[in-house]
């Protein structure tokens, strides 16, 4: 089997706690966004003998059964990960009731000792200030602050990062969201900023999506102040959100 070496591309960013800090943060570079028929290609690749329709069969079994075992209160050792399940949210007295308002059950993921140890050895590359280009930092769902995980069918969502402003004449400057196991994108309406400015964007999810993991990407010709690139440029979200 090929095994090739595993190399991390880290870039910095400005921290910009206080004006005039020299801190910096460090971002891992995201190559590629690879969904299950791409992992079951590259098994293909090394392994000729393996038969693609099979193997998604087989994934698909396993995913049942460690979806099945979870809900049942198992702690699945599945992949890169151990996932179990947990609570949010407080019980005032011994006999309290679940409310689905105030309790919720969340997934909790920790890498397995193998991968660990992997990331305790990976090649980590750091090199320098990231091109000044458009970058979605965080998704935040308004009004209750989750950040990076999941939104809901219209509340607003927040865009924080750098040179987000949507701007320019091109067909495709805007905002999408796209299914990553239908591969349906959802285009959201000008109509639907309430704010468009080039630190945060605040904008409606339609009521109209399909529950379901999605891929977010915004695309801008925004430069800086009416400065406006001759191509749109595109910045995707490195987290898969979840659209409730």
């Amino acid at each position: 089997m090929n095994n090739p070496k595993n190399a991390l591309l880290v870039e910095l960013y400005d921290l910009a706690i206080t004006p005039g800090s020299n801190k910096r943060f460090g971002k891992v570079l995201t190559k590629r966004f690879l969904k299950e028929d791409d992992l079951i290609a590259i098994a293909v690749s090394r392994r000729t003998e393996l038969n693609p329709s099979t193997l998604r069969a087989a994934m698909n079994m396993l995913h049942e059964i460690a979806m099945e075992e979870l809900l049942n209160g198992a702690s699945v050792n599945f992949g890169p990960g151990i996932f179990k399940l947990a609570v949010n949210g407080a019980f005032t007295t011994e006999e309290s009731e679940w409310n689905s308002e105030e309790h919720k059950v969340v997934m909790q993921v920790t890498p397995t000792n193998q991968l660990y140890q992997m990331m305790e050895k990976v090649e980590v590359k750091v090199r320098g200030m990231a091109p000044v280009s458009t970058c979605i930092n965080t998704v935040r769902e308004l009004p209750n602050g989750k950040i990076n995980a999941s939104i809901t069918r219209g509340n607003a969502v927040e865009l924080q990062g750098v040179k987000l402003k949507i701007a320019g004449d091109n067909p495709a400057n805007g905002i999408t969201l796209t299914n990553i196991v239908s591969g349906e994108t959802t285009v959201i309406p000008a109509a639907s900023l309430v704010a468009n400015f080039p630190k945060n964007i605040i904008f409606i999810l339609p009521i109209s999506m399909e529950p379901g993991d999605y891929q977010l990407a915004l695309t801008t010709q925004f430069s800086n102040g009416s400065t406006l690139t001759k191509q749109p440029r595109i910045s995707q979200f490195n987290t898969i959100l979840k659209v409730n």
